[in-house]
């Protein structure tokens, strides 16, 4: 038998590892695993979701996406935790307390089921909502010039228009800054990506 005619036989027989395992019961997922009868693969706790737990590896589609309700998960509706902001009616949001960086927060909002997303301001009422909400000095909002400086975009690709600058802001100063973070003065600055800052993701549902 040629080595091509063996590797054929070896993949027919799955003898490569599995990319999906289905459980049925929480002792098949490790000490602090629990298993999601609903779909059949194993959860772990996260406290970057809002519903407390993300699909473990080997959960095919699902690996390490955050655990949600059946209409969540199907993008019928937000989380448990996503709520309104005063005179913002429109969509629901929530904060991640935790400092963490552009990139990480912005995985975990479309991380979260349904149509989640990091936090794009869309007029002077929705920022200064989210900013009083928060409570913090500065937050990460879903916005950047990664692409091309000084051509900034939303994280979901479409050209930003409402830029509420900081006086003397954007400054790039150190070059780099490309990520734009959200003040407590409602208005915007653009940061490093890897600063570590707080995050309020968006919903729509």
């Amino acid at each position: 038998m040629t080595r091509l005619a063996l590797l054929a036989v070896l993949l027919a027989g799955g003898c490569l590892r599995d990319t999906e395992f289905h459980c049925t019961s929480d002792s098949q997922c490790g000490s602090d695993g629990q298993c999601d009868g609903t779909v059949g693969f194993c959860t772990v706790p996260d406290s970057n979701c809002v519903y407390g737990r993300r699909y473990s590896e080997y959960s095919g589609s699902y690996t390490n996406t955050c655990m949600m309700p059946n209409q969540v998960d199907a993008g019928m509706g937000c989380a448990p935790g996503f709520t309104t902001l005063p005179g913002v009616s429109t969509h629901l949001y929530h904060l991640f307390t935790t400092p963490a960086d552009f990139t990480s927060q912005r995985t975990a909002c479309a991380a979260q089921g349904g149509i989640t997303y990091l936090a794009i301001p869309d007029d002077a009422n929705e920022l200064q909502a989210l900013v009083t909400q928060s409570g913090v000095p500065a937050l990460w909002v879903g916005i950047d010039d990664i692409v091309v400086e000084g051509n900034y975009l939303t994280v979901r690709g479409q050209p930003e228009t409402y830029l509420p600058w900081a006086s003397g802001q954007p400054d790039n100063a150190p070059p780099g800054e490309d990520c734009v973070a959200a003040l407590s003065s409602a208005t915007y600055d653009d940061d490093q990506c890897s600063l570590s800052l707080p995050a309020v993701c968006e919903c729509e549902p």
